[in-house]
This record gives C-alpha cells, sequence and structure tokens, in this order.
C-alpha cells in the first residue's frame, strides 16, 4: 500500500499540480477582483487561498456590510 501511495505521488506530483492549480485559481480570482470591489488583496501559495474582503460602506449601520468581523 505505501509503495503504491508513493508510485502515485510520483508519477502525479502533487507539489507541480498544486501550483498549476493555484496559479489558475490566482488568474480567476484576480479577474472577479477587478468586478468586485470589497475584495482588496489576494494571496496565494499553490492551492493555498488568502482573500482580503473588506467593507462596501466602512460607515454603514448594517451588520451585513461589516464583512471582514462576520467572516472571522
Amino acid at each position: 500500500m505505501a509503495l503504491a501511495t508513493l508510485d502515485v505521488i510520483q508519477s502525479e506530483d502533487p507539489p507541480a499540480a498544486a501550483l498549476r492549480l493555484g496559479s489558475h485559481a490566482l488568474t480567476r480570482l484576480c479577474d472577479l477582483a477587478t468586478r468586485a470591489s470589497i475584495i482588496r488583496d489576494i494571496r496565494t501559495a499553490g492551492l493555498l487561498i488568502g482573500i482580503e474582503i473588506i467593507s462596501p460602506r466602512p460607515n454603514s449601520n448594517n451588520p451585513r456590510h461589516n464583512l471582514p468581523y462576520s467572516l472571522t
């Protein structure tokens, strides 16, 4: 079983696949960020993705507009 796992890791190269997919995700997310004013920043490391979301109206009394606080 362990040797089969190592064979899959060697043949499919998961780290390279994660970098490739992460790059594709970053491209798509950056495109989305140009259309969504609440996205301030996008950071990636392979498929580990962080998106900084800001409030569309910082002084709004509507709790739904306090996105950074509701997502934590």
